[in-house]
């Protein structure tokens, strides 16, 4: 580790890690894993630099030390994130950012999913109706849901993980002016 951290003071790096757990595989035991990993956490909250974390099948564990060792003073990345919903939301609220890499998040099954996407699609209908009701061609409008929904996507995460703050923004303000926009330009044909 004392060569890692001299490595970490250069100014070329830019992040500790690839760290992490991994139970799927368990080429190491789980209490070396979790010793090693508090170790690159430790290093990351020293040294400043966001945390590059690999979680594999043992996220109960990875945000239990992110949460208790990381002390909020935290930022990085779960650069392979293939957990469920419940793990993503305590990842996110620690502040982390998701990358989905090659494998798929399990979590929901099917006929979850299913029901989540008719609910979602219902919700967002509504969107779609006022448009057309301004005169929206059908397209046009589908276009503009789909536009609207990134849009508050991307609100919520930034409000959710608190990086709208280094924007001095408020998500509720900007979603408004956006949907104040959206209707001008509507009102504008």
């Amino acid at each position: 580790m004392d060569v890692l951290k001299k490595l970490a003071a250069d100014s070329k790096v830019i992040a500790i890690g690839e760290t992490g757990l991994d139970y799927y595989y368990s080429h190491s035991p789980h209490d070396v894993q979790r010793r090693v990993f508090g170790q690159f956490i430790h290093m990351a909250r020293q040294t400043q630099l966001p945390i590059v974390v690999h979680e594999r099948d043992a996220a109960r564990d990875a945000t239990e030390l992110l949460r208790c060792q990381g002390a909020g003073d935290l930022r990085g990345v779960i650069h392979c994130f293939t957990g469920n919903y419940e793990s993503a939301r305590a990842y996110l609220d620690l502040g982390f950012y998701l990358f989905r890499g090659g494998m798929k998040p399990h979590g929901l099954g099917k006929e979850r999913d299913r029901q989540l996407n008719a609910a979602l699609g219902a919700a967002l209908q509504s969107i779609s109706d006022a448009a057309q009701a301004m005169g929206a061609k059908a397209e046009e409008a589908r276009m503009l849901t789909v536009d609207t929904f990134a849009h508050a996507a991307g609100l919520l995460l930034l409000a959710h993980t608190g990086r709208i703050r280094m924007f001095g923004a408020s998500a509720r303000d900007l979603m408004a002016r956006y949907v104040e926009d959206r209707i001008d330009q509507l009102k504008g044909r």
